[in-house]
């Protein structure tokens, strides 16, 4: 017990500043970083009408068109909101975002 007491003491200032890193270190770590705030974004959402008797090509260069159409205008595509489909026709709700400024 006498050693160790002795080697702290020559080593007094030197675990101390370790001690005052290690702990420093440890709250920077888990200090929370800058984080997306939900106001940041502001959405539109497209409806798209679908008729049943179109064709796969047809309705792939329509959605193509309002894509491009709406990525032009510096929207970013975020996904489908919903669908609602009837016996002739299809509604897609089509939901784009950007950054606010």
């Amino acid at each position: 017990m006498k050693r160790l007491f002795v080697l702290f003491l020559r080593h007094h200032a030197k675990l101390w500043a370790l001690t005052t890193v290690l702990v420093a270190g440890l709250i920077v770590t888990m200090a929370p970083g800058p984080r997306l705030m939900p106001g940041q974004y502001e959405y539109k959402t497209v409806i798209f009408k679908v008729d049943i008797g179109q064709s796969a090509t047809n309705l792939q260069n329509q959605f193509n068109s309002v894509l491009n159409r709406e990525s032009a205008a510096g929207w970013e595509f975020d996904g489908r909101c919903a669908r609602l489909a009837d016996d002739q026709f299809g509604i897609d709700y089509i939901v784009f975002r950007r950054r606010v400024q």
